[in-house]
């Protein structure tokens, strides 16, 4: 079985109907996915393939696809050859370490930035209970929701901020 493949989330989709296209990493019967930011009509999409079909731009996205699949696959092979297992948490932090915005470290997000999001967000549900805008089920939501961003983040060791907060932290934490 192929460990890496280009994939299309049915669940995601634009206002035009085009569907996101991910990198999906098995190892272990589990799996991470990638964004790769590409769209495509689903009649467009070959999932056999994990190909666009023949349509408009489809031999340029084809490429995409194929060099961002055979980048994650030469990440893979260099945590292997650091004596690494190619687990999801080690490709996904790889990942993200090589390929996404982060690269320069005025940009990188700091722990500071982590802790003050969810003391943000704890001063929201302390000031709507003090001031009573909000029933008591309300606050009991919030406590509850700021106690399930606290046990996925130390779960699957994301590292929450504002910036992180996008459509990828929405899916892996609603299916986490």
């Amino acid at each position: 079985m192929k460990n890496i493949k280009s994939i299309v989330r049915t669940d995601v989709k634009t206002k035009a109907k085009e569907y996101l296209i991910y990198l999906r990493y098995t190892y272990n019967r589990r799996y991470v996915l990638f964004s790769t930011d590409l769209r495509v009509l689903l009649k467009n999409w070959n999932a056999q393939s994990g190909r666009v079909r023949k349509s408009t731009n489809f031999e340029k996205l084809n490429i995409i696809l194929e060099k961002n699949e055979n980048d994650l696959q030469k990440l893979i092979l260099d945590i292997k050859i650091q004596n690494l297992e190619p687990t999801l948490l080690n490709v996904k932090n790889e990942y993200y370490k090589k390929f996404i915005q982060y690269q320069q470290d005025n940009s990188k997000p700091k722990k500071v930035d982590e802790r003050k999001f969810l003391n943000d967000f704890q001063e929201l549900i302390d000031d709507r209970e003090h001031k009573k805008q909000v029933g008591t089920d309300t606050i009991k939501t919030y406590k509850s929701t700021l106690n399930k961003l606290i046990e996925f983040k130390k779960k699957k060791n994301y590292s929450l901020h504002y910036e992180t907060i996008n459509e990828d932290f929405y899916y892996e934490f609603i299916n986490s």
